[in-house]
């Protein structure tokens, strides 16, 4: 076989096999050289993330996620870190201070009834 690595010519035999003296062809595709530097930077990649765990850092994948952009959505808060009001709560407050210039006893709950009538989606 040849190491897809270091591209040297290697043979490997099972450890059950070796004693037998029998010769047959494995899957392995890096050499026994390459397989323990792989297993070692593995082993260290994994040390140093859970120090970084450990520390109080947040888990991160390896690979980065794609962010996709949805068109139309508006962004959750504005420069003040407020949300900004939807269409129904702005239509809800119009409704509110025209049945409170009408009636000053007018309530809150009367004025989502009769905003709930001719709000429009």
């Amino acid at each position: 076989m040849i190491c897809i690595k270091c591209e040297k010519q290697f043979r490997r035999v099972p450890p059950h096999l070796r004693k037998r003296g029998v010769v047959i062809q494995s899957r392995a595709k890096l050499c026994p050289e390459c397989r323990k530097k792989v297993i070692i930077e593995r082993v260290e990649r994994q040390r140093l993330r859970n120090l970084y765990l450990l520390k109080g850092g947040k888990d991160k994948m390896v690979t980065k996620k794609k962010v996709v952009k949805k068109i139309g959505v508006k962004p959750k808060t504005n420069a003040k870190g407020k949300r900004a009001p939807t269409k129904w709560q702005l239509h809800l407050s119009k409704t509110y201070k025209e049945m409170k210039k009408k009636n000053p006893g007018a309530k809150f709950s009367q004025a989502m009834v009769a905003a709930k009538k001719t709000y429009k989606k």
